[in-house]
């Protein structure tokens, strides 16, 4: 027999030049933990069910009630009526020399999980990086970034283009937006986020001369503005999301400007109206890393935000041994949990990431360590798995 408690994972990939650790960069970019420990999962899920709840918080002695409501993140209390989104938008891998990256975008069906269309890099020199929903789930926004990396002497920058999908999935339209290019490059992460509203994206770039440092963005497409705040290593925002009207941003990462060592990752939310500057002195912590009894972190892989922002989603993996990914409901204002929506073994999903689609009722979860995705409806709880093949596996996804 092995004891949960004394299984270990792999270490870490080493980081690439120029680019944060692995275990900073995402929780998700880490090897899947060894087959051997599948006998414990069985033993350890009953109990993880029971404590994770109380675990998540990140508060001593709360207590979570688990039938609470999720309405008060939607406008007027009430979840939104009608079907999930036909098709998502998925950053698709070429797998080439990583000096000269190449990736397309895929229209996947949110049934079959079979790429119905594909969308080239929209100029030679440039690749996809990230996508997000732009007001509904038939507009899109895409990043594309130079394949000159960190290093160069040119340095690299990221341009933003929307694009259109038809009824049956077919992309079209594809223009730069006419909003001027921003330095740095997104990782292949869901580093873009925008607002139901169709008026304001927001992005995440790092550096390509300074590794560890870094800029969140917010743009408004009707004014054409504007507005960045420095971060520096060991933050590294990925997962970033919108509130509805775009007043609210949230991501997961480790703290600007904190310990270089040890930090594990939390759910932040920014004021996108926020005076520019550091990023340390304007956003504010929702849900904690650190496990109030224990010598380790919690890692919050990824978080979203209802579309009154009140509700926060966020997939995280509790502490070691437990091998669970959990997807909960928490309150924005306190970080309190109002109940877990749906908890996957380690090896039905492994570390994941969430895309809420416009209306905020379904929530996508993906994984890049394993070929499983899945969508929850969060009205009734029900969840689709999509069987998606591996070499197909979005690097980063939204609908």
């Amino acid at each position: 027999t092995v004891q949960a408690g004394k299984i270990r994972g792999l270490r870490d990939l080493p980081a690439q030049p120029g680019r944060p650790p692995a275990r900073v960069r995402s929780g998700r970019k880490r090897l899947a933990a060894p087959l051997a420990a599948a006998a414990a999962v069985a033993v350890i899920a009953i109990t993880a069910t029971a404590v994770v709840p109380r675990i998540l918080t990140g508060q001593p002695g709360s207590s979570p009630t688990a039938s609470g409501s999720i309405a008060a993140g939607y406008p007027g209390s009430r979840l939104p009526a009608g079907p999930a989104p036909r098709f998502f938008v998925g950053i698709r891998p070429t797998l080439l020399p990583a000096k000269d990256p190449v990736t397309s975008l895929g229209v996947y069906s949110s049934v079959t999980g079979r790429i119905v269309a594909t969308l080239a890099p929209p100029q030679r020199g440039r690749y996809f990086q990230a996508v997000a929903a732009l007001g509904d789930n038939r507009t899109f926004v895409a990043a594309a970034t130079v394949n000159d990396m960190p290093g160069s002497t040119r340095g690299c920058n990221t341009q933003l283009y929307r694009f259109q999908l038809t009824a049956q999935g077919q992309p079209t339209g594809l223009t730069p937006l006419a909003v001027r290019s921003v330095p740095g490059y997104l990782d292949f992460d869901t580093s873009l986020a925008a607002s139901a509203s169709g008026n304001v994206i927001a992005y995440a770039t790092h550096s390509c001369t300074r590794a560890y440092d870094g800029s969140i963005g917010v743009i408004r497409l009707r004014t054409g503005k504007l507005r960045t705040w420095l971060f520096t290593y060991p933050s590294v925002p990925m997962n970033l999301s919108l509130s509805a009207d775009g007043s609210l941003l949230s991501f997961a990462s480790g703290p600007s400007s904190g310990p270089r060592v040890g930090a594990g990752a939390a759910a932040w939310v920014l004021r996108t109206r926020s005076a520019p500057g550091p990023l340390s002195l304007r956003y504010r912590q929702v849900i904690h890393s650190e496990h109030p009894a224990a010598q380790h972190f919690l890692d919050v892989q990824s978080a979203a935000l209802s579309p009154t922002g009140a509700v926060m989603f966020a997939a995280t993996a509790p502490p070691r041994g437990t091998a669970i990914e959990t997807i909960g409901a928490y309150r924005t204002t306190t970080g309190g949990l109002i109940r877990v929506i749906h908890a996957f073994s380690h090896f039905q999903m492994g570390d994941c990431a969430i895309s809420p689609d416009p209306s905020g009722r379904y929530l996508l979860v993906y994984a890049l360590t394993l070929r499983n995705l899945a969508w929850i409806d969060l009205a009734t709880g029900k969840v689709t798995t999509v069987p998606v093949s591996r070499a197909d596996n979005p690097l980063g996804a939204a609908w």
